[in-house]
C-alpha cells in the first residue's frame, strides 16, 4: 500500500447534483443517515444495516431498496480515480487490466456510514479480490489503514516470497491485512514473481566486478525505479532490494 495523495483528484462540481437526481428525497436520507449514524458502531440495527433501517429513503430494485450507483452511469468516478492510483488497486497495488474490473470502493461501507457513501473522500480504486473480500466488514473496534493518511507503507512488511505482514501484531494494519485478504495466494504469488525479478537484477549487480560505488549507485537507479509509484507491488520490491542490499554490505548506506 502506498500514499495517495487526496489532494491530487479533483471532484466533479455538478456531482451532488447527480446523486440527488438518483435519491427519492435527497434531505429526507440525509436526516435518517443521520440518526443511523448516531448509533453506536455494534447496535443490532447498525449493523443490519441502512437499507433494513431506512427503506423509504432508497430507491427499491425488483421490491428491495437499493444504493443508486451513480458511479455507474458517471465514468468520470472511474476515469479520476483510475488516474489518482496509476490504474492500480489502492490496497494491495495489482494493476488493474480492465474497466469491468475496477471497482469503486467504499473504504467506510455504505451500509453502516450511509452519509459517506456518495462522498469521494470515501472512494478508491480496489480490484475485485481485495473489494470482494472487503465487501461491508468493519472492526468492532479499531480501524482500517487508509492509503490517503500518514505514510501507509510503513506499516507492513513484505518477504521475499511475497508474503505480507503489519509490522506491529494486534495493529489496525493487521485487521487491513486480515480484511482485505492481503495476504491471499493469488495475490502472494504475483508479488513473489515480481520481487524474484528484481532481486535477480539485484544479485547481478553484487556479483559482478563493479567497484562498490559503482554497485551502490546501479543499486539506487533500480531501487528508485522499483518504488515508483506506477509500478505494482512497488512497496514489496523496493523493501526487499534494500534489504538484500543491507544483507551484503551492512556498514554501506545505500542513499
Amino acid at each position: 500500500m502506498i500514499f495517495l495523495d487526496r489532494m491530487l483528484i479533483s471532484v466533479p462540481t455538478d456531482w451532488q447534483k447527480q446523486v440527488d437526481k438518483k435519491l427519492p428525497d435527497p434531505q429526507a436520507y440525509a436526516q435518517k443517515a443521520y440518526e443511523f449514524e448516531s448509533l453506536p458502531i455494534n447496535d443490532k440495527s447498525r449493523r443490519a444495516g441502512f437499507t433494513q433501517y431506512a427503506p423509504e429513503v432508497l430507491p427499491a430494485s425488483r421490491g428491495k431498496p437499493i444504493f443508486p450507483t451513480v458511479w455507474s452511469s458517471d465514468k468520470r468516478v472511474k476515469t479520476a480515480l483510475d488516474a489518482w492510483s496509476n490504474g492500480e488497486c489502492a490496497y494491495c497495488e495489482t494493476l488493474i487490466n480492465a474497466d469491468r474490473s475496477q471497482q469503486v470502493e467504499h473504504f467506510k461501507p455504505k451500509s453502516l456510514f450511509p452519509s459517506l457513501a456518495y462522498d469521494w473522500n470515501n472512494y478508491f480504486l480496489a480490484c475485485n479480490g481485495c473489494n470482494g473480500a472487503k465487501l461491508d466488514k468493519w472492526p468492532e473496534t479499531g480501524d482500517y489503514v487508509r492509503p490517503d493518511q500518514g505514510q501507509p507503507e510503513t506499516l507492513f512488511i513484505f518477504d521475499h516470497h511475497g508474503g505480507i505482514a503489519a509490522l506491529q501484531a494486534e495493529s489496525d494494519a493487521q485487521l487491513t491485512v486480515n480484511h482485505f485478504e492481503l495476504d491471499r495466494s493469488g495475490l502472494r504469488r504475483a508479488r513473489r514473481v515480481a520481487i524474484e525479478y528484481v532481486l535477480n537484477m539485484l544479485r547481478d549487480v553484487i556479483e559482478s566486478g563493479l567497484p562498490l560505488e559503482e554497485k551502490r549507485r546501479w543499486t539506487q537507479h533500480l531501487v528508485r525505479r522499483a518504488e515508483d509509484p506506477k509500478m505494482p507491488y512497488s512497496q514489496a520490491l523496493g523493501q526487499n532490494l534494500r534489504r538484500l542490499w543491507r544483507e551484503h554490505f551492512p556498514g554501506v548506506s545505500l542513499f
